[in-house]
């Protein structure tokens, strides 16, 4: 939304925060699955055997990296609900187009976003297959 302006962002974020139970949406569509699936995959991670480095398949190099992208993710998304979803409730803070531009104004973070945001397209879209 941002790409559309600060205005049609700000109100796309009112609107967000206007839905009723947007706590419970939260925690019961978002937290609770991806917290079940980050333990799962975590878990996964350390019990499976990486043997990338012995065969050289695309499959294989794609397993390993897939528990890579994962927990690069896992580390991105804490980061991101906490610092632009629980700190701003917790301190009374208007989220909004402002604050995001002026977390992402120091260029680590820019690069922390972008690295967080790829690794996390790779880690939803690895194992598609356009094959025929």
């Amino acid at each position: 939304m941002a790409i559309f302006g600060r205005g049609k962002y700000d109100e796309h974020i009112e609107f967000m925060l206007s839905l009723p139970f947007l706590f419970n949406l939260e925690i019961g569509f978002i937290a609770i699955p991806l917290f079940f699936h980050a333990v799962y995959g975590i878990n996964l991670s350390f019990i499976s055997k990486q043997n990338a480095h012995v065969y050289k398949y695309n499959r294989n190099i794609s397993f390993l990296l897939q528990r890579v992208s994962g927990i690069i993710t896992f580390i991105f998304v804490i980061y991101h609900v906490w610092a632009l979803r629980i700190t701003p409730a917790i301190s009374k803070i208007e989220v909004n187009h402002q604050l995001v531009s002026e977390h992402l104004a120091n260029p680590f973070m820019m690069i922390f976003y972008m690295a967080g945001v790829l690794s996390t397209t790779f880690h939803f879209t690895n194992g598609l297959s356009f094959q025929r």
